[in-house]
């Protein structure tokens, strides 16, 4: 099929708006936000990291937390989802992606 894309455990993807990519490109966006430096007052000042999460200027620790249920979601999605487990396995040793080389 033109166009399809494989994704993890042999999902076809079609559509744009697709969930594990919708997943997937939530993940990205987190990381392009979390990686420039010095946008969270805790690059700054290092002891911030141990108030509580309701404290004013704390918003980083909730943010980790729903980045952290993202990249947990990116991860088990497709599996939890029945497109992986033995399934998957039996089709890659039927087919002989086991076997080294």
């Amino acid at each position: 099929m033109a166009g399809d894309s494989i994704i993890a455990y042999g999902i076809r993807v079609q559509e744009t708006d697709h969930p594990h990519l919708g997943a997937s490109q939530a993940s990205f966006q987190a990381v392009a936000e979390a990686g420039v430096p010095g946008a969270f007052w805790v690059d700054t000042f290092p002891l911030l990291k141990y108030v509580p999460a309701w404290f004013p200027g704390a918003s980083f620790q909730r943010k980790a937390r729903e980045w952290h249920k993202l990249a947990r979601a990116v991860l088990e999605l497709p599996y939890a989802e029945g497109h992986g487990g033995s399934r998957w396995i039996q089709r890659a040793f039927s087919l002989g992606l086991h076997r080294d080389g």
